[in-house]
C-alpha cells in the first residue's frame, strides 16, 4: 500500500508583544523664584448704620488692612 500526502497552503497571521526597549524616568521638581511687576487693586468700604427712623448713627471707614480675616 502507497500513502501520498495531500498538503495545503494556510495563512497563519500572529501577532506578538516583543520587549525593545525600557525606558526609565523620575520626577523632579525644581523650585524658581520670579518677580512679576503686577497692579495692585484697593478698595475701600464705607459702613453707616441707619436707625429706623432714617437717622445715621455711625460712620466707619474700613481700610483693606483692617479687614475682618474670617
Amino acid at each position: 500500500m502507497t500513502i501520498i500526502q495531500v498538503l495545503e497552503e494556510i495563512l497563519v497571521v500572529e501577532k506578538r508583544l516583543v520587549l525593545k526597549e525600557e525606558v526609565h524616568s523620575r520626577r523632579t521638581t525644581a523650585d524658581e523664584d520670579v518677580e512679576m511687576p503686577m497692579m495692585l487693586r484697593r478698595q475701600h468700604a464705607m459702613i453707616e448704620r441707619v436707625s429706623p427712623e432714617g437717622h445715621v448713627t455711625e460712620q466707619a471707614a474700613m481700610h483693606p488692612s483692617q479687614e475682618p480675616t474670617s
